[in-house]
This record gives C-alpha cells, structure tokens and sequence, in this order.
C-alpha cells in the first residue's frame, strides 16, 4: 500500500476511532493512545483490513521527550488528544493547567516540531486539530478547557498564515455537544438540557467530526487556511 501516512493523537477516543476509520481508505495509519492501549489495538486490528496501521502510546500530559516516530513519513497530523475535567475555577490547581496545555498545544508543537520540516521539503501537508466549541465562547465550569482550546485556536491561525508559502494547510474542527465519552460526567436530565439549546435538537455524532475531518485532510481543501470549522448543529454561528 503505498499511500501517505496519517498520524491521529487521541485515537482510542470516539472522535479519533471515527476519524481513523474516515481516513483509513486514503492513508496510512499511525495511531496514538494515552492508557487505552488494549481499545486502540482493537481499532487498529479492524482497520488493518483497509490499511497499514500501526500504534504509538505515549503520555502527553507530562514533560517528557517525545518516544520515536516517523516524522519524516507523516502527511497528515490530527490532533485529537483531549480531555475535559469540568470544575470550579478556584478548584483548579498549577496541575490541572499545565497537564491540559501540555495535552491541547505543546505536545502538537512538539511533534510538529519534527514533522513541519519534511512538510515544508515536500511543500505539502495538512495539520488539523479538534478543538471544541469552547474554545471560541468559553464555559462555566470549564475554565482550563476552554483556555488550552482558545490557545489552539490561536496555533491554527497563526500557524496557518505561516506555512501557507509552502503549500501546507493547518485548520480546525471545533465540535459543539457530541455523544461520547467526554459527556459521561454529566447526567441524563443535564444532557437533555443541552440537546434542548442546541438548534438540531440533538447531539452531535463522532463520525459527523470525521466527516469535515477527511475534507480538511483532502485537497479539495486546499486553499482553506487558519480556518476554525464548527460542527455544532447550530448552537454557536
């Protein structure tokens, strides 16, 4: 199979599965897991029938160097790693702040570091992120998260403008309400409440992210730059 490769942070989550599965007809796949090893390894063993796949687990929440990885072989880099922890600002600690932005904005740079070169010789490439809603109105209760969300927004758009010269695409997507793991803090009677404030009265599905994910990692996205895409069933235009 001698297709590009794409590598997915976060892959054993909802959205990074849908995302990996989207992409895996067009590319090669280098997936990325915190802890869930065990779930990633079952996603990669189903779509190793479609493609080459292969699984990278490191902790990106710590500071510590980056284990090997082929940057020199990815075209692609999606950015999917995240996690919420809704909480009262005063209850956040130093921690909490520096273990969601080392998740959300350095460890990207510390992989694009290492894979921006190779994009630039090849004056191609496409680096997407999964940002949140969040990230462009903020939340109650979700003051770290919405901070490392609005801080990869500015990443995206700054770094847009300056690899645009070499043919190289850096967007978002920025999902609203989707039904995964990430709403399990919340209950029933809290989630319906969200769905009744979203205009598609419903919640937003994984594989809807992938979706505007594999456009954005098409080239029929190629003159789309620094742009935060929102998929959110109309709860924030």
């Amino acid at each position: 199979m001698n297709r590009p490769t794409a590598f997915i942070t976060g892959a054993s989550g909802a959205i990074g599965r849908a995302c990996a599965a989207a992409l895996a007809p067009q590319f090669r796949l280098l997936l990325h897991c915190h802890a869930n090893k065990d779930l990633l390894e079952q996603t990669a063993e189903k779509l190793s029938a479609v493609t080459k796949v292969a699984v990278y687990q490191h902790d990106l929440s710590i500071d510590k160097d980056l284990p090997p990885f082929p940057a020199d072989h990815i075209h692609v880099f999606l950015h999917c790693a995240g996690y919420s922890s809704p909480a009262l600002f005063q209850d956040t600690d130093a921690s909490d702040w520096t273990a969601a932005f080392n998740v959300a904005c350095k460890s990207p740079v510390l992989f694009l570091k290492q894979i921006t070169p190779h994009m630039i010789k090849r004056r191609e490439g496409k680096i997407i992120f999964i940002s949140s809603i969040w990230g462009e109105t903020g939340a109650a209760m979700e003051t770290v998260y919405s901070t490392v969300k609005a801080a990869q927004h500015g990443l995206v758009k700054s770094l847009g403008k300056e690899l645009a010269a070499s043919n190289i695409q850096v967007n978002a997507v920025a999902p609203g309400a989707v039904d995964t793991a990430m709403l399990s803090v919340y209950t029933e009677e809290e989630k319906q409440m969200i769905q009744e404030e979203i205009p598609a009265d419903r919640l937003g599905r994984p594989e809807e992210i992938a979706q505007a994910v594999k456009f954005l990692a098409s080239e029929q996205s190629s003159y789309m730059n620094g742009q935060i895409i929102h998929v959110n069933g109309g709860w924030h235009t």
